[in-house]
Parts: C-alpha cells; structure tokens; sequence
C-alpha cells in the first residue's frame, strides 16, 4: 500500500510492504513486513530521500540520485539499467 502526498512542504512517497524472499535467499533474509517514508524532489522526480524500518528490528536510510528511463519488471533488470 502506497500513498502520494504533496503538501505545503513538499512531496512525499510513504509506503508498506511484506518481502517474501526467494527460498533460496531465505536462511539470510526470512519474511517481514516493513514501511517507508521519502521525500521527492524535483519535477519531474530526480531524487527520493527518507528513512525505513522493519518488524525485523532493522532500519536504515534510501538516497537515491539516479533516474533512468526505462521500466524494468524486477530487481535484476533494475540492476543491468543502472549498471550500463
């Protein structure tokens, strides 16, 4: 679940999701449920910046500064548009 939100300070992406890894990635990455909270800058959207947290007890922070135009259906398309 997704939400958009432009407001008097800006945009904003703020999200949850549930990971279900691959079986084969399982014993170092098992099942959770986690949300995040970014901020879009730009028109049209160059960076997002902000913060996640999951039931994992695990957090950290995105920093993404690339925009590509292609649309890539998983994360190993996404890998070879931003490796090229």
């Amino acid at each position: 679940m997704a939400s958009l939100t432009e407001d008097g300070f800006g945009t904003s992406l703020t999200y949850i999701y549930l990971n279900r890894p691959q079986v084969r990635v399982e014993h170092r990455s098992r099942m959770h449920n986690g949300s995040a909270f970014l901020e879009v800058s730009g028109r049209p959207a160059n960076r997002l910046r902000g913060r996640y947290w999951t039931d994992r007890d695990t957090r950290g922070a995105f920093n993404f500064d690339q925009r590509r135009a292609e649309i890539a259906e998983d994360f190993e398309e996404a890998t070879r548009i931003f490796q090229s």
